[in-house]
This record gives structure tokens, sequence and C-alpha cells, in this order.
């Protein structure tokens, strides 16, 4: 699944209004993916949620500070995480 910028802009903004963070995205040939600078647990609870919400599952790196959306596809080949639907 490929997230335009004003889909991404939500989360950003909420991640700035709720806890002054600075959501990062990263779009490239490679992929997409998110990173937080120093996550704290509430910042990370509060994206889970956001995206479980979305019906779409995060694989997070160790450290937490980096994330990106489970991309699988079902059998009619549509992204598993319909972000654009809710």
């Amino acid at each position: 699944m490929i997230f335009s910028f004003p889909q991404v802009k939500v989360l950003k903004d909420e991640m700035q209004e709720k806890f002054g963070a600075h959501l990062h995205f990263h779009d490239r040939c490679g992929g997409q993916y998110f990173n937080l600078d120093d996550p704290t647990d509430e910042q990370v609870d509060y994206i889970n949620a956001w995206f479980a919400k979305k019906d779409c599952t995060l694989f997070w790196s160790e450290d937490r500070k980096m994330f990106y959306v489970n991309t699988e596809v079902n059998a009619h080949n549509i992204a598993v995480c319909p972000l654009n639907q809710k």
C-alpha cells in the first residue's frame, strides 16, 4: 500500500499536537517507512492504536524508532491495510 502525504499528514499533525513529537515519513523507491527521534511508550501505543483503527499491522524496529505498515495483499491484490477507507 502506498500512502499519500495527506493521509500521513493527519497522523503527523496529531503526533505534534498531542506529544510535541515530529513523526518522520520516508517515501522512496525501496518503500515507505516512519520514524521517531525518541519514542515514548505512550507515543508507540498511540501510533499502534491509530493504525489498528484502520485494520493495519505495524512492524517496529527493535529500538522502536522506526516502523512500517504491513503491505501484504489479499488474493485480489488489494492491500490488507485500507488506510484511505476509514
